[in-house]
């Protein structure tokens, strides 16, 4: 007798590994169509992150820029030049970071996709992936409207950021109280 007895084989039938085969298949295509909308939901929050940290960044730069400024030299729709009032006993940090002991201008200049700031000394972007920004002037309330690029719907134009001038604010109530 030879040692292969049929009785001895176990092993699986062409029509049991088919269906297995097909069962396989089935449970990846359901594997597959439950992640493509978490991947879609993925990239859309991925796309709100970008979104939000161009804002955030765009936001903290132009408030401290406005807030340290002692007035606005001019003001378009893509740019804003700021004067910035310092002294080598009271330094001024720029919207680039370096510290300027004398008076000078800081321009804030939109150029889709870029927005740069000038200190002076030198021009360098500050923050790419905008759609657009404009600054517009109401009394002592400078607002900005910023849209990053892939904003989503629900967020129309855009984020209206509105920045007080503090120290020309803060002059008026001054001169106020000088009066009186």
């Amino acid at each position: 007798m030879s040692p292969f007895n049929k009785q001895q084989q176990a092993g699986f039938s062409l029509s049991e590994l088919m269906i297995a085969m097909v069962l396989g298949l089935i449970i990846m295509l359901a594997v597959v169509n439950f992640f493509a909308p978490l991947k879609a939901t993925v990239e859309e929050s991925k796309r709100l992150e970008d979104a939000a940290d161009a804002l955030r960044y765009a936001t903290l730069t132009l408030s401290k820029s406005v807030k340290r400024s002692s007035h606005i030299a001019s003001l378009s729709a893509n740019e804003l030049v700021l004067v910035v009032v310092a002294s080598p006993t009271q330094p001024s940090l720029s919207c680039l970071g370096t510290n300027k002991t004398s008076d000078y201008n800081e321009t804030y200049r939109f150029s889709a996709p870029n927005l740069s700031c000038d200190d002076g000394d030198s021009a360098q972007i500050l923050l790419t992936g905008l759609e657009s920004t404009h600054f517009t002037l109401n009394g002592e309330l400078l607002t900005v409207q910023l849209k990053p690029e892939k904003l989503p719907a629900q967020f129309g134009q855009g984020i209206k950021l509105d920045i007080a001038l503090r120290k020309s604010v803060w002059q008026q109530a001054l001169n106020r109280q000088q009066i009186q």
